[in-house]
C-alpha cells in the first residue's frame, strides 16, 4: 500500500446521471474498502483504501489486485459478456451488476445515436436522388 491518495474519491455510494460509485468492504480483521466507479467520461475505475486511509493508485477498466498484509485477499473487478460489472473476492462473487442504470443509459445513448445516424443517412440519400 502507498500513502494516502488525496485524489481518490471518497468511499461512498454515488448515483448521479454521469457517475456511479459503489464501495465494498473486504476483510474481517484487516478491513479494506474497494471503491468501484463508472462514468460516461472516464469509464470504469477501481481503487482500494485500507483502515489507515492509505490508498492504492486508481486502476482503469477490469482489474485484479491483492489487498491486505496479514489477511490477504484477491479482488477482481470483472466486466462480463453482458457488460455487467461484478466484484469477486477470493474467487467468490460478492457483488453483481453494480451499475445497471449506467448500463441502461449507455445502451439508450447507443440506440439514439444509431437512429439519428440512420435517419440522417436516409435523408441524405433522399436529397441526392
Amino acid at each position: 500500500m502507498q500513502s494516502t491518495n488525496p485524489y481518490a474519491p471518497p468511499p461512498v455510494d454515488v448515483d448521479s446521471l454521469m457517475c456511479r460509485r459503489r464501495a465494498i468492504q473486504v476483510g474481517q480483521q484487516e478491513i479494506h474498502t474497494v471503491t468501484v466507479e463508472t462514468s460516461l467520461l472516464r469509464g470504469l475505475q477501481t481503487h482500494v483504501v485500507d483502515a489507515a486511509g492509505n490508498a492504492t493508485p486508481v486502476q482503469r477498466g477490469p482489474c485484479r489486485m491483492q489487498v491486505g498484509e496479514r489477511e490477504v485477499h484477491q479482488v477482481e473487478v470483472e466486466l462480463d459478456a453482458a457488460h455487467r460489472v461484478n466484484v469477486l473476492v477470493d474467487g467468490k462473487r460478492v457483488a453483481e451488476d453494480l451499475f445497471p442504470r449506467m448500463r441502461a443509459t449507455i445502451f439508450a445513448i447507443v440506440i439514439v445515436f444509431s437512429l439519428l445516424t440512420s435517419v440522417t443517412i436516409a435523408f441524405a440519400m433522399f436529397l441526392l436522388t
